[in-house]
């Protein structure tokens, strides 16, 4: 990584950039290991609102998609901690402007909406930094 490897070994590091507070304070976020697991999750779920944006970047007005894009992305992001019947229902059809209603009314912090920790998919570098942290 640059700031912990690379810019310690330039020959002014030490007289420059070393001492320096900030320099200090950005050393110890990216030492710890839940910002980088955080970066991690950010990483992994930029592949979908990359593709969400990338949709909206036209010239043509794109209003009469957005809420469908936007309800796919919102079901795209839960799946990986939701449980798949809770969100979808029985039929394994897309999340439909009636269901919409039923999914804002979902509880989240009810562990029976949630999957098991060992089927939530966050990537796995994100798993990885959270094992080595012991989280």
């Amino acid at each position: 990584m640059y700031l912990l490897d690379y810019l310690p070994s330039q020959r002014e590091f030490k007289r420059t950039i070393q001492s320096t507070e900030r320099y200090k304070r950005i050393c110890a976020v990216l030492q710890d290991p839940l910002p980088q697991a955080f970066f991690a999750f950010v990483t992994f779920v930029s592949q979908y609102f990359d593709s969400f944006l990338r949709k909206f970047q036209k010239r043509e007005p794109m209003i009469h998609v957005l809420h469908t894009s936007m309800t796919s992305l919102l079901l795209k992001l839960m799946q990986k901690f939701l449980k798949e019947e809770k969100l979808i229902g029985s039929e394994k059809t897309e999340m439909t402007f009636k269901s919409i209603t039923n999914f804002a009314k979902l509880d989240v912090s009810n562990s029976e909406n949630r999957r098991p920790k060992k089927n939530i998919y966050i990537w796995t570098k994100t798993i990885s930094v959270l094992k080595q942290s012991r989280f």
